[in-house]
């Protein structure tokens, strides 16, 4: 494939460095993204670097920022790793440590220049540094996987890099693109992971039908936190709300999703999200079944579960090692984030203002900040107004304002809008920091600056708008 042989060079000059500072004795230390994607990539890059002499430390966190950077001890490693993470900081990292080796494995997008001087000690795995769409093409967990690929017998950690690019959204689509198909490939190949056309709600494997419905994702409006309406959808259907869809023959699944589908395009759900009900599933063979990490879908949101209690350390096990106990509290964990996460969705879905033709935006006090950018998602999901705007929802944390925004893919690739440089923009002109893809972003204010953020985001999206019109 031309884009997996376009990077190729860029992974295997990480792979080669890697393995040359592994066998020096280097201490190594990762500072992630915290969220499934990196977590995912940490844990595949511990699998090839980690000793007797655990030679490999980290740090997790949502904000990848200067305060972040710098707390940083230098005198505690020898190589420096940012995954998911570092590209949209990379004048700092440079700045602060520029007697250390630094790498950085990410699929975000950079606008800094490294000087001549600067390239000597920085190597950067980057799709968007070859041309390559990192917003769906691949993302950490897959540049990590490709990595480790290469130094070594790894190829049996290959199905993480899927779960790493469902967690990320890149099957947005309704399948995989990009260098993604590349690792599927192999995956299918070696039997690994089946794809499959199967439904796309979260719970295939674990869920009860009432579960999938009353607590689903994507948000199905008129069943989700509608208990009574849930359960008359599946009794209307001739099934048993406490069966579970590997219970369902082919003809019962087939009528479920063509009745949910039915529902929700009368609802009012946008035809593209109804289409997506249904799609390409990847399940991961070998993965005790009945279990959260048999799909990869629900992987990811173990992972993320994971990240949101602040225990990467626990998902990293479970890419690392797997062990079943760390397993189930992991799962423990899931249940009361998905909770606190029901809780966010209906807060958002009471507090949506709308603000102008290219944005609205969500703000609480009740929303945990760490749910912020999943609440985000998830609303957006089941939008039942114009797919065209820009969605912000925006949490307090402390004396400061933790924001995520989302914007459906297509609407963002028409109107010309990049979310992760609007935020960028308007974050910093209002004293804060922000950032993200082309369709989605994250950042914090201060929260005496929320209209003076709003507005300038507002004026920001105006503008490439604008400037797409004119092409």
């Amino acid at each position: 494939m031309e884009e997996y042989q376009k990077l190729l060079p860029d992974i295997r000059k990480v792979a080669k460095f890697l393995l040359s500072e592994k066998k020096r004795g280097s201490r190594f230390f990762c500072v992630a993204h915290l969220d499934a994607d990196g977590i995912v990539s940490a844990g595949l890059l511990g699998v090839a670097l980690q000793n007797e002499k655990k030679n490999i430390s980290y740090k997790f966190a949502y904000s990848i920022n200067e305060k972040v950077i710098s707390s940083l001890d230098p005198d505690s490693f020898d190589t420096l790793i940012f995954v998911d993470s570092g590209s949209t900081q990379l004048e700092t990292i440079l700045k602060l440590y520029p007697d250390k080796k630094i790498v950085i494995v990410d699929h975000h997008k950079t606008i800094y220049e490294p000087s001549d001087e600067e390239s000597t000690h920085l190597i950067h795995a980057n799709p968007w540094l070859v041309g390559i769409d990192g917003t769906l093409s691949i993302c950490a967990g897959g540049l990590a996987y490709l990595i480790i690929k290469e130094m070594g017998d790894f190829e049996h950690f290959a199905p993480y890099a899927i779960v790493a690019a469902i967690a990320e959204w890149q099957d947005a689509e309704g399948s995989l693109i990009g260098i993604n198909t590349v690792i599927l490939d192999e995956c299918e190949k070696k039997g690994y992971v089946k794809k499959e056309n199967d439904i796309r709600l979260l719970g295939r494997e674990t869920y009860t039908l009432l579960n999938m419905l009353f607590i689903s994702f994507p948000v199905l409006p008129s069943l989700t936190a509608h208990l009574e309406e849930s359960q008359k959808f599946i009794n209307d259907l001739g099934l048993n709300e406490n069966d579970k869809w590997h219970d369902l023959t082919v003809d019962q699944k087939n009528l479920f999703i063509n009745k949910l589908k039915e529902r929700m395009t009368e609802v009012g759900l946008p035809p593209k999200v109804v289409k997506n009900f249904s799609g390409d599933v990847f399940t991961l063979c070998n993965e005790k079944k009945g279990t959260m990490r048999r799909d990869a879908r629900e992987f990811g949101f173990l992972l993320n579960a994971a990240a949101r209690r602040n225990a990467p350390e626990l998902g990293m096990d479970l890419i690392m090692n797997g062990h079943e106990e760390k397993y189930k509290r992991a799962l423990k964990l899931f249940e009361d984030d998905t909770n606190k996460l029901f809780e966010g969705i209906k807060e958002a879905s009471a507090s949506r203002v709308n603000v102008s033709d290219n944005l609205e935006y969500i703000f609480s006090n009740k929303i945990e900040p760490k749910m912020i950018g999943t609440v985000c998602t998830m609303v957006l999901s089941s939008d039942l107004n114009s797919c065209a705007k820009t969605l912000v929802c925006m949490a307090s944390e402390n004396d400061n304002v933790k924001f995520s925004a989302r914007c459906h893919m297509d609407s963002a690739r028409r109107a010309g809008i990049n979310v992760g440089s609007a935020l960028k923009v308007a974050a910093k002109k209002s004293g804060g920091y922000g950032g993200g893809h082309d369709n989605s972003g994250g950042g914090s204010i201060e929260k005496n600056k929320i209209n003076d953020f709003l507005s300038s985001l507002d004026e920001e999206l105006k503008h490439q708008v604008k400037e797409k019109k004119k092409e």
